[in-house]
């Protein structure tokens, strides 16, 4: 449209009646009222300039023009009925109230008397909520006389700009929510009350200026403003809210100013790209979640004067290490959560929360202070600790301390505990040792541990509920009663020599055997020798040509330079073949399926040592002995076990399953990873004795 200026001009004789805004011809001299309208340089198609004499007449001085001005610029006196107007005006995109005053007394609200205007102040919703006609504003210039903004005034604006001017004293609850158009928002010096929520959920709010005298930002006044990147603190600032700046994803660096003294609940939690933070030595609390889930979060520098430390402050941070303050005693519930922690210096600390380390894998050691008294349940839960010393003076422990460590090797209870929950260890498959040095009494009636752990005991005064056998795997002055061992997930360690009055481990055998085939093997490896071999029906069992009493006889076999040889006992620490007879051609009495437990008694466990394992070398390959969960990789050869391609038992794979304690396992002459992806067990001989006719008992020579 060609750019023109009109000028419309009412006399009392004469009214002319022109749409202005819509001709395209140069219309001077028509007459009404102090009224211009022009099209202007900018992007606006109709901008209409209207100075009021009195409130409630802005409708009739629009006339014809309300339905196509886009840009109104209002001077004068303003009221409840003009803004009912204002907010019918089908294409205004931008309002200039700056001569404008606002008078209060009439409702603003089309059908809701109760809403009405305030002196100087820009009421609920008034350029927000549901109306789509002010929902399409993109600028808003605010009196120069106003003094407040009401709650919700702008909600879900889509304003780009929003101005203010010196002079406004309050701003209300959620004012600007959702102004998801706003990039940026400068608030006059002369604002003395702000109050919650202000900018919340701004979405493309990226740079913000605050009075200079603020000393509060209220609870949630830039909670997930997405787009935030700076905020200029006002050097006055003593206070950040609750959620102030939570949700703000891009809001990489804070400077907090000098004066602060206090941050609230989860000021800035969830900041995705915050990295470093100095806490200035006014702050001496860090509250709840303060920078929870600030997963950029790798530097935050404290100072000695830091007194409370809450809960999940830093969970979900990038911190590597960390030094807690000289003056903080007590670390509370999951402040370190999920963080990728190295190292921790926990200072002088009586007190260790709730799963205050949970999910912290990398945090493979920790040293507890002698200042510590209590460890709150699940106080470790999770972690990635290898080993566990809790030191002397720690008097309370509290329920499942290191639930779930999976890494968990070893742990040492001290003598001043008084005070021990139950089931410490639960699901900490690989606790080998636990150094039990209190009369506190340890129960764990859920053995959801390792179930090869030896328990070491100062003294036979401790009450023990450990499963079912509350004597089991407890060792006390060099002694245990019974040592039960078993290849479910979990090894078999001695750090302390001790004799067993009784030691017993117990396997499932169910591989079908063909006589004449390599096939039905599986191998076995113990810390103790075999005394006697029984099925869990009562018979006796004992290998070929052991000469042992009523024994039914099973095939067992080790490794040497020149094959597998037939031998008839099983010794401490060495690896075996081992099958049982199972196939429907021998009488029923000589198969052997189901449970069979070898023991001993009076049995001397030494010192477990990487020399103490047995490792044959034969003709291809080595086999050791085990007694740890090795997981699957290629270094590993196991014996098979499924049947889609060769008999069960019948050949040695890597990359096959996980090697499993007491079961021995094959690796590479050379040490390293070999091309091949499997070893027989006797070369390339498919049968491992000459074939004979079949009996109704087992032979020697049938395997």
């Amino acid at each position: 449209m060609r750019k023109s200026i009109y000028k419309i001009m009412v006399y009392a004789v004469v009214i002319l009646c022109l749409n202005a805004c819509s001709s395209e011809l140069d219309i001077e001299n028509a007459v009404r009222g102090d009224i211009s309208t022009k099209a202007t340089e900018s992007d606006y198609r109709c901008v209409v300039e209207i100075t009021l004499e009195e409130g409630g007449t802005l409708a009739a001085q629009l006339g014809e023009q309300a339905q196509e001005v886009d840009k109104l610029v209002i001077s004068g006196p303003f009221d409840g009925d003009d803004m009912k107007t204002l907010r019918a005006l089908p294409k205004l995109r931008a309002i200039d109230m700056t001569n404008a005053k606002i008078i209060g007394g009439k409702p603003y609200w089309e059908g809701d008397n109760n809403k009405t205007l305030k002196n100087d102040t820009i009421m609920t919703n008034m350029f927000g909520g549901n109306n789509t006609v002010i929902e399409n504003l993109e600028e808003i210039i605010l009196p120069n006389t106003l003094k407040g903004i009401d709650s919700y005034a702008f909600n879900t604006s889509s304003a780009n700009v929003i101005k203010m001017y010196e002079g406004i004293k309050w701003i209300g609850r959620y004012a600007f929510r959702e102004c998801n158009n706003l990039t940026e928002l400068v608030f006059p010096q002369s604002v003395e009350i702000f109050e919650e929520g202000t900018c919340e959920y701004c979405d493309n709010l990226e740079k913000v200026t605050l009075p200079d005298y603020m000393k509060k930002i209220p609870k949630g006044f830039f909670l997930a403003c997405q787009k935030l990147k700076e905020v200029q603190f006002s050097a006055n600032l003593e206070t950040i809210g609750g959620r102030a700046f939570a949700e703000c994803d891009l809001l990489e660096k804070i400077n907090l100013p000098a004066t602060l003294v206090s941050l609230e609940n989860a000021a800035f939690q969830n900041c995705d790209l915050l990295n470093n933070v100095v806490i200035p030595q006014g702050v001496t609390k860090l509250p709840s979640s303060c920078f929870a889930d600030c997963g950029s979060l790798n530097t935050i520098t404290l100072h000695d004067q830091i007194t409370t430390i809450a809960d999940h402050v830093f969970s979900n941070t990038a911190l590597e290490s960390f030094v807690v303050p000289p003056l903080v005693k007590r670390v509370e519930e999951g402040t370190f959560g999920y963080c990728p922690l190295k190292e921790i210096d926990l200072g002088n600390v009586e007190f260790l929360g709730h799963r205050i380390f949970i999910g912290c894998s990398t945090l493979e050691s920790i040293t507890i202070p002698a200042t510590v008294k209590e460890l709150d349940r699940e106080a470790f839960y999770l972690t990635g600790f290898t080993e566990l010393v809790i030191p002397e003076g720690v008097e309370k422990i509290g329920h499942q301390l290191v639930s779930d460590c999976h890494s968990l090797t070893s742990i040492t209870i001290p003598s001043t505990i008084t005070n021990a929950g139950d089931n410490l260890f639960a699901e900490c498959e690989n606790l080998n040792v636990v150094y039990w040095n209190t009369t506190a009494a340890l129960n764990h009636s859920s053995r959801k541990y390792n179930p090869n752990c030896l328990i070491y005991l100062a003294t036979g005064n401790t009450p023990v509920t450990v499963g079912e056998q509350n004597t089991e795997n407890i060792i006390i002055n060099g002694y245990a009663d019974r040592i039960t061992i078993s290849s479910d997930k979990g090894g078999f360690f001695v750090p302390q020599a001790f004799t067993a009055g009784k030691v017993s481990y117990t396997r499932t055998f169910d591989f079908p055997t063909y006589p004449g085939e390599a096939a039905g093997w599986e191998s076995i490896s113990l810390p103790f020798t075999v005394q006697t071999i029984t099925h869990e029906d009562g018979r006796t069992l004992s290998p070929f040509n052991s000469e042992v009493t009523n024994a039914k006889p099973f095939w067992l076999r080790r490794l040497t330079g020149d094959g597998f040889e037939n031998v008839t006992a099983i010794e401490a620490n060495v690896p075996y073949i081992i099958a049982m007879p199972n196939n429907e051609q021998y009488a029923p009495e000589y198969n052997i399926e189901g449970k069979v437990t070898f023991s001993a008694s009076n049995v001397d466990f030494p010192i477990t040592t990487p020399e103490l394992l047995v490792k044959d070398e034969g003709p291809e390959y080595i086999f050791c002995s085990n007694f740890s969960y090795l997981p699957i990789n290629s270094i590993y050869y196991v014996l098979n076990e499924d049947t889609n391609h060769r008999y069960a038992g019948s050949v040695f794979e890597r990359n096959l399953r996980d090697a499993v304690p007491f079961e021995g396992y094959v690796t590479n002459k050379v040490g390293t990873a070999s091309s091949r992806a499997f070893f027989e067990l006797f070369g390339n001989k498919p049968k491992t004795r000459s074939f004979q006719l079949l009996d109704s008992k087992p032979s020697i020579d049938d395997m």
